[in-house]
């Protein structure tokens, strides 16, 4: 296996700008890193304010002031899904200087492997 990057970014629904995101329902869910986890680092910058959710988790982490998250687990935890508030995309569709931009680095199987 090997480490992979990945970046995702969203300018707003249906925008012809966003980047490796099919719809806004898959920022939701989570479905838009299917099939590109489990993710060992992560960085995302967004609006401050803008709320999302790890690993099914019930509690937000919010990104503050700086709008700039980043965290690094490898050997610590691995993430399987991201969430994103639904108000927290709308917030970012209505503002037309505003991006989220996600950046992973996930475990990707080897190719050609055995």
């Amino acid at each position: 296996m090997s480490n992979t990057i990945r970046q995702y970014r969203f300018y707003g629904v249906n925008s012809n700008k966003n980047y490796n995101i099919n719809n806004v329902e898959d920022l939701i869910t989570g479905n838009f890193i299917s099939g590109y986890a489990p993710i060992v680092s992560l960085g995302i910058q967004a609006l401050p304010g803008t709320c999302f959710y790890l690993n099914d988790s019930i509690e937000p982490i919010i990104i503050g002031e700086s709008g700039i998250f980043e965290i690094e687990l490898k050997g610590v935890i691995e993430i399987s899904k991201i969430q994103f508030d639904c108000v927290s995309l709308d917030t970012i569709a209505k503002n037309q200087s505003a991006i989220l931009i996600i950046d992973t680095v996930y475990i990707s199987p080897e190719e050609g492997g055995s």
